[in-house]
């Protein structure tokens, strides 16, 4: 009798086991999922928090507007560097982008258009003091794949801003991204431009050159010829 209850609770125990192990199986997967998700999310926010935009100015709704406007006129006279000044002209071109963003998400949409004029005027200086810099033999390589970078940037982070401000203000962030696009395709544009410029000019020379070279030596001949 003692062994035939033994033989059950065995059996019993046996039987419990596939429900154990199964248990455990859904836990362990649940605990992974959880984890996966976890990274997933974590990785997404830190890429959120990689593109983000500087902190904005003193937005044109804001009783210092005139003020900090002043201050950014006063920083880019006595900048006399051109490619110093191509850097404040981007990173004022940045602070009118969050501005912009700022008062799209406040459904303020004619104040954040013109905002965005303001953003496109920077990157034009910007792309004009860079082209300047290079005319004058400057090395542009870094400035240049910093802005390519930046605008890069800011189409990211519109694009995740249009999905979300209300739908009169979508017009404004639309604008923005379309005007980061071209920037960034104009910049290398400009700059081939220049490139080639500057070599047909080292061509020309050369050439101007030989041509006077020529002249000259007509000319001793001529005064020679009237000496004998």
């Amino acid at each position: 009798m003692k062994n035939m209850r033994r033989a059950i609770l065995i059996l019993f125990v046996i039987s419990l086991l596939p429900t154990a192990v199964l248990a455990q199986g859904e836990f362990d997967t649940q605990h992974i999922s959880d984890k996966v998700r976890e990274k997933l999310s974590a990785g997404k926010q830190a890429v959120e928090e990689e593109i983000q935009l500087p902190a904005a100015g003193a937005a044109k709704d804001s009783p210092f507007y005139f003020a900090d406007r002043a201050m950014e006129r006063l920083r880019l006279k006595i900048t006399k560097d051109d490619i110093k000044k191509a850097r404040l002209h981007m990173k004022f071109a940045e602070e009118r982008l969050s501005e912009a963003k700022k008062l799209a998400e406040q459904n303020k949409p004619e104040l954040s258009d013109e905002t965005i004029a303001d953003y496109e005027k920077h990157l034009e200086n910007a792309a004009n003091k860079i082209e300047k810099a290079k005319k004058d033999g400057k090395d542009i390589d870094e400035i240049t794949n910093n802005i390519k970078e930046k605008t890069s940037k800011h189409i990211e982070v519109l694009q995740r801003v249009l999905e979300k401000v209300p739908e009169t203000a979508k017009p404004a962030i639309q604008k923005a991204i379309e005007i980061s696009q071209e920037r960034q395709e104009e910049i290398p544009q400009k700059l081939e431009q220049i490139k080639e410029k500057v070599m047909e000019q080292t061509q020309e020379e050369p050439e101007k050159e030989t041509e006077e070279v020529k002249e000259e030596n007509k000319g001793e001949k001529i005064q020679n010829k009237g000496w004998h």
